[in-house]
């Protein structure tokens, strides 16, 4: 997975290590590999991020994402209610 952020300008790769769905939501964790600054996010930090396909098309609301969370990967299992504030808007989510 790539995450780009914009504030702060940051850019970091993370190796997916965990991976739960239920319906069209989806958790993810894993651990960061490379980072273009390991200030803000060293090689090795953990995080789990939850993620909401709402379909297809003009007609569909947009998909949702979480804030990364900072925890032991592993957590995507339990399927934590991690809240879905940011509607995703440079892309299509696809949970599968």
């Amino acid at each position: 997975m790539q995450a780009d952020f914009s504030a702060p300008d940051v850019t970091f790769h993370m190796e997916i290590t965990c991976l739960a769905v239920s319906g069209n939501d989806a958790w993810m964790g894993g651990t960061v590999t490379s980072t273009r600054d390991a200030t803000i996010y060293p090689v090795g930090t953990t995080f789990i991020v939850r993620v909401q396909d709402n379909g297809q098309g003009n007609g569909a609301a947009p998909d949702r994402m979480s804030f990364f969370f900072f925890a032991n990967p592993a957590l995507c299992n339990a399927k934590p209610n991690l809240g879905l504030p940011f509607a995703w808007l440079h892309g299509n989510i696809q949970v599968k």
